[in-house]
């Protein structure tokens, strides 16, 4: 599914997680760097001998912990390990992703381990926001044991590569496949007749956008399933996700409605920082 994986390891539950769910989602031959950021207030301050030592102690420790992580990959993948002393956690990622040419970064949400701050807060929504792949969240609540993959369609340009990324994770999560759109709800109007007169058409564009979907995927049809749903996207998408409790829910950066040049949607940044699910943003 991907060639080329960077997975964040900051010890926490939500980071051995994600690194899990990356090696299942890597193509076979492809390559998964586990990084872990060493961060200093001042990378580039000479350290007296004593802190020296410490540092190479650390790193010595946690180069151990990703070997012993690395152990539960399929033999088909490489997975090598890093430990980098730097001033800024996501930036050190977004380089690394960069450098890698990785086409996804994968992260836990959780707020332990030695970056002494909630990915979820900044580091998270700085690779969100800035990372050049596909990024990969995973929190630290028990993870989902459905197998099931959920694609948000909006029928937006994205609707491919996300329909094309759920499809491939389940089939590396031998899972099933549920194709979901949101007939969003946007007019407050008390008369029905009208809401449903001005509804219906979009009704009718989210049943096209699921029928084309459900054709063009290779899975077989019992491991296929629709959900036309009404209402806020990000509302109805979370409700979907607690009563399936899936392996993995995918969706786009951005969709048709979203600023131009912000690269993160409402809804795909709603879902990603809900947790209780481990999201896919394909970018």
């Amino acid at each position: 599914m991907f060639e080329r994986v960077v997975a964040a390891y900051d010890g926490s539950e939500g980071s051995v997680a994600a690194a899990r769910l990356a090696f299942a989602l890597t193509s076979a031959g492809g390559r998964v760097t586990l990084l872990h950021v060493l961060e200093l207030p001042d990378p580039e301050l000479e350290l007296d001998p004593g802190i020296r030592r410490l540092v190479e102690l650390a790193r010595e420790d946690w180069a151990g912990r990703m070997a012993a992580l690395a152990g539960d990959a399929p033999a088909s993948l490489t997975v090598d390990g890093d430990v980098l002393v730097a001033g800024g956690v996501a930036r050190t990622l977004l380089d690394v992703a960069r450098d890698n040419d990785a086409q996804l970064v994968a992260a836990g949400t959780g707020a332990g381990g030695e970056l002494r701050q909630a990915l979820l807060g900044s580091v998270s929504e700085q690779l969100l926001e800035h990372a050049p792949c596909s990024v990969l969240l995973v929190g630290d609540e028990p993870m989902p044991t459905a197998p099931v993959v959920v694609a948000a369609l909006d029928g937006s340009p994205s609707t491919g590569a996300v329909l094309a990324a759920a499809e491939r994770a389940a089939v590396a999560l031998d899972a099933r496949l549920v194709l979901a759109h949101v007939v969003e709800q946007r007019w407050p109007l008390t008369l029905q007749e009208l809401t449903d007169a001005l509804s219906e058409p979009a009704r009718e564009r989210g049943r096209r956008v699921l029928a084309e979907a459900r054709a063009s995927v290779a899975l077989p049809p019992e491991r296929v399933e629709e959900r036309l749903l009404e209402g806020r996207p990000r509302t109805e998408l979370v409700a979907l996700s607690a009563e399936l409790r899936p392996a993995l829910l995918v969706v786009a950066s951005r969709g048709d409605r979203g600023f131009p040049g912000l690269l993160l949607g409402s809804t795909a940044r709603h879902l990603a920082h809900t947790p209780g699910r481990p999201v896919l943003v394909v970018r």
